[in-house]
């Protein structure tokens, strides 16, 4: 009697003990006393969940506290986010709100820009009008997706271009009018150049003329005279026109003029007719396979496979975007109907049994479920054991069936769920065996009814078929992540059934960051 006593004052002590850490992790900053509501409109609400939170500058200043669909003046449905906002924050009338994804499991939150004082605030129960539903991620993978198509329509164009013998004969005739044109720039630069040479001559000897004339008036004139100035001001002129002649010559013919190879302007068109050479050589290399860079922009197979690459790394990013994680931790007390008299010789005591599970919820209708079990009732082995031994001569074999009970043991679940509407079906593996369950939900999915079915093969000690161990639960959650479970275990054998009472903690991503933000470091 002394026993049952401890274990129970054990499981009401465990029960008060998570309860006030989970009042204490889960308490709301954000209550209907020190704060208010406004609304959002969202033309795309998903990956917002209840409680998703609403940050300015990276800090909290609120929570999402309803999601549901709101009609339109004009008909049409759009999702109405209700936003709970701490009393000392302010939101004027031109305030913005947009998703941010927080991480690749689907973790989203509410970026606010509180708005501009001089539009006036937004009074409690107002709508925020500049809403932004699509994320920053969601947007990078919608412009990755933008730039593989046109990426791949730019590689299309450039194979037909330079591809196929009609794009070679039309590059052909490209760069044969280039250098007949070159050539017609050759011979116009050459006689540019003679005439220049021959006018530069004439030049000097008008400019000798007009320095006679200007001394001869102002010997004339005398030193102060107003022609004498007008002399210096054209002897000043002559000797700029001598520079631009200077320089005109060295730029078209260089500095010798009976040799004009080494000219700016001849070494313009070399350099040109060279870059053209270099043109037509790689040209060349783009439309002939024997190069790298010709063989990736004529291989087909290649360009589609970069761009089945790209796109399934697009998916895959929207994919694991969506992905949400949720951890439960399970602890029953399992008590049996009756004394253990059972004639199979399975012993069926009072006992505690804990679980630890985890959801992967890739989709709102699906999770897989794994789960690891520490049962009282254990697994049982069989072992046959054969033994021969001779009499005279005749020999004689035996066989021995041996069944062993290994208590306490850890058992393993694996479970795919698929869920329609208020009903969640699930098979796979449960406590080591095939089974199968289903869920009900009712009351927004805050209580349960479980059933499964699994060990459709079991025998006791002495080798007796028994029924398929079946279990009825009922699960409900009287607060935030925290529930009472309760049923009867084992109906269908008389001697084996139990039934037990017990509590679960049930967390998601967002819970698990709370938790593990105030945990003490291990280091």
């Amino acid at each position: 009697m002394k026993a049952p006593l401890l274990v129970g004052l054990l499981l009401i002590t465990s029960v008060i003990s998570m309860t006030f850490f989970i009042l204490q992790t889960g308490k709301s900053e954000f209550s209907e006393e020190n704060s208010y509501i406004v609304y959002a409109d969202f033309s795309d609400a998903s990956g917002i969940r209840w409680k998703t939170r609403v940050q300015v500058n990276g800090l909290d200043i609120g929570r999402i506290s309803d999601i549901g669909h709101h009609r339109r003046e004009d008909g049409s449905l759009t999702a109405r986010v209700t936003l709970r906002i701490g009393d000392q924050f302010t939101i004027y009338k031109n305030a913005r709100v947009k998703k941010a994804a927080e991480s690749l499991l689907g973790d989203y939150r509410l970026d606010l820009l509180l708005g501009d004082r001089s539009t006036g605030e937004l009074q409690p129960g107002g709508v925020i009008t500049e809403v932004q539903s699509v994320s920053d991620m969601d947007a990078i993978q919608g412009e990755l997706r933008e730039i593989a198509s046109n990426v791949n329509k730019v590689t299309e164009s450039l194979v037909t271009v330079l591809s196929g013998p009609t794009a070679e004969s039309s590059i052909e005739s490209i760069i044969r009018g280039i250098e007949r044109s070159m050539g017609a720039i050759e011979k116009t630069t050459q006689l540019f150049s003679e005439n220049v040479a021959r006018n530069e001559r004439f030049v000097d000897s008008i400019l000798q003329d007009v320095q006679q004339v200007t001394g001869t008036v102002a010997s004339a004139t005398g030193a102060e005279g107003e022609l004498f100035q007008l002399a210096q001001n054209l002897a000043s002129l002559s000797e700029k026109l001598d520079n631009i002649a200077g320089q005109v010559e060295v730029s078209l013919v260089g500095g010798d003029i009976d040799n004009p190879e080494d000219g700016a302007l001849r070494t313009g068109v070399r350099d040109l007719s060279q870059s053209l050479d270099n043109l037509r050589r790689v040209t060349d290399q783009l439309t002939t396979t024997d190069s790298t860079i010709g063989a990736l922009l004529n291989d087909r197979e290649l360009i589609e496979g970069i761009e089945e690459t790209v796109s399934s790394v697009g998916e895959l990013v929207g994919d694991l975007s969506r992905v949400k994680t949720e951890v439960e931790l399970k602890s029953v007390y399992e008590i049996p109907f009756s004394p253990n008299d059972y004639e199979g010789g399975i012993d069926i005591q009072s006992a505690i049994k804990n679980t630890l599970g985890v959801r992967i919820v890739p989709r709102p209708d699906s999770y897989y479920m794994f789960e690891a079990v520490a049962d009282p009732r254990g697994k049982q082995t069989r072992t046959f054991t054969s033994t021969s031994s001779v009499i005279g001569e005749n020999e004689a074999v035996s066989t021995t069936d041996v069944t062993e009970t290994a208590f306490n043991d850890l058992k393993f679940s694996a479970q795919f769920a698929k869920r329609y509407n208020w009903l969640t079906l699930r098979f796979g593996i449960i406590e080591n065996t095939g089974g199968l369950g289903l869920n009900l939900h009712t009351l927004d999915d805050q209580l349960e009814f479980q059933f499964d079915a699994f060990d459709f093969d079991r025998r006791d000690p002495g080798n007796n078929f028994l029924s398929p161990r079946i279990r009825l639960s009922t699960l409900f959650e009287f607060y935030n992540h925290l529930w009472i479970q309760g049923g009867w275990d084992d109906p269908l054998n008389t001697e084996l059934q139990t039934w037990y009472l017990g509590g679960m903690l049930r967390f998601n991503d967002e819970d698990l960051k709370t938790i593990m933000s105030i945990a003490p470091s291990p280091f």
